[in-house]
């Protein structure tokens, strides 16, 4: 079966278009995106518990993931659009747990990798 039959099975959605658009379509994608990065540090022999964390905090600030190597933090943040508007200011949190932090990536639709600012790019879903 399809993991495509298996969303609309599961969420009653009756076609692939309906379930790109529906009220959940935001949250499949940041699954689907989320899984593709742990099949990918899997396929390349690194252990995702390891290295690869989500934050949230009292105040619903929200990191979809956190790539950790050595002592250097990466912000990942997973949008469904093709242009997300504005750079994640949550990325900004990471600074209280740490002095090294990368540059921010914003994991999304968009063709081509392009900067938003200094601290944040925004990356095709298909470099993963």
């Amino acid at each position: 079966m399809s993991s495509n039959c298996l969303n609309r099975s599961k969420t009653k959605y009756p076609n692939p278009e309906t379930l790109e658009v529906g009220a959940l379509s935001g949250a499949i994608f940041e699954t689907f995106v989320a899984n593709e990065v742990i099949k990918n540090l899997t396929n390349n022999g690194v252990k995702p518990q390891m290295c690869l964390y989500y934050y949230r905090d009292k105040n619903q600030k929200e990191i979809d993931l956190i790539y950790v190597e050595g002592d250097v933090l990466f912000p990942i943040k997973i949008k469904k659009g093709i242009s997300p508007n504005v750079p994640d200011k949550h990325f900004e949190v990471m600074k209280k747990y740490s002095n090294n932090v990368s540059t921010g990536i914003i994991l999304c639709m968009t063709k081509k990798l392009q900067p938003i600012n200094k601290n944040c790019w925004l990356v095709p879903i298909e470099y993963i």
